[in-house]
């Protein structure tokens, strides 16, 4: 049989774009801005987009043409027969923050920068609304004080976060990440944003790779049944029995508890997620290089729209615990 590594991926088209901000006075923002910049976008978008009076979305005649409610406040286009019972999609667009050039106090030399990747054909057709409620989103105040800021950049990515042009499918997109991670006999995950993993409803403290495996596959199917082309072509019960054979060699995790504000409930949402790294061996781990890859650029969990289950992914050489912690 194929490893999971040569194995195809839905058909889904990527579109990655990094913006740049720069703060037209002395700002403040949060110590991690995903909801902050989420809340902001969602709400810019409406503006942008919108063209009736009342502004509700569940009574308005060109919902189902309008990019708004597509991609903020995605619903299953169907009964999907894979996964019976959905009644939450995934949105067609992931937040991505890199915690080591954030800076809560952004200067018109140090920027707020920040990815979107955007997920699915209809979402990247719509990339000039994106575009421009981020624009808008950026006009109207961003952090405590509403300080303006101003789009600088707007610049398409490629796999390695570098100048790119086009949307791409997400196969191609791996590519050289599944080549660069294999043959793999151990690996390092590090989960760079609060990560946010629920088991039968539960949020877990930890993390072994079964549960990852499970959590990406599941995130990867539901991502091409809405807004792809088909699902995963793999055997799932070969794959996750054979993840369930992967060892947790080293855990370095702590769970950092922290709040955002909600517009739609007025109040403040006490969240937490995980912050670390595992480091994974053993198994037939090698089958798993395209699933991480693709967590990479997807995340992982709930909360992705936010920023959360950042996760990036290093090939390890057989080695010692010491190796395996630094």
């Amino acid at each position: 049989m194929a490893t999971m590594a040569q194995m195809t991926l839905p058909a889904i088209a990527i579109g990655r774009y990094g913006f740049t901000l720069r703060p037209q006075g002395p700002a403040v923002l949060p110590d991690y801005p995903g909801p902050m910049l989420r809340g902001a976008f969602g709400q810019a978008l409406k503006r942008v987009v919108c063209v009736v009076e009342h502004r509700d979305c569940s009574r308005c005649i060109v919902q189902a043409r309008c990019h708004y409610p597509y991609i903020f406040e995605t619903s299953p286009p169907k009964p999907l027969p894979t996964l019976p019972g959905l009644t939450d999609a995934p949105v067609p667009f992931v937040l991505d923050v890199c915690p080591t050039s954030y800076t809560p106090r952004p200067t018109p030399d140090a920027p707020l920068r920040f990815g979107l990747t955007v997920i699915g054909v209809r979402a990247n057709q719509g990339l000039k609304y994106v575009i421009e409620a981020v624009s808008e989103m950026a006009r109207a105040g961003l952090g405590r004080d509403r300080v303006r800021f101003r789009l600088t950049e707007v610049q398409p990515l490629d796999a390695a976060g570098g100048p790119a042009a086009g949307v791409r499918p997400l196969a191609e997109l791996v590519a050289a990440r599944v080549a660069a991670l294999t043959p793999m006999g151990r690996v390092r995950v590090r989960f760079e944003s609060p990560t946010r993993i629920r088991v039968r409803g539960d949020l877990q403290a930890d993390i072994t790779f079964g549960v990852l495996a499970r959590n990406l596959l599941r995130r990867l199917v539901l991502l091409s049944e809405v807004h792809g082309d088909g699902h995963p072509a793999w055997d799932v019960r070969l794959a996750l029995a054979a993840a369930d054979a992967v060892q947790t060699e080293h855990r370095r995790l702590r769970w950092l508890d922290w709040a955002r504000w909600s517009s739609r409930q007025q109040q403040r949402l006490r969240l937490g997620g995980l912050l670390g790294e595992v480091v994974f061996g053993g198994g037939d781990l090698g089958w798993f290089a395209t699933l991480l890859a693709v967590g990479e650029h997807l995340h992982i969990g709930t909360g992705t729209s936010m920023g959360l289950g950042r996760m990036r992914v290093e090939r390890l050489d057989a080695g010692s615990a010491t190796e395996a912690s630094a």
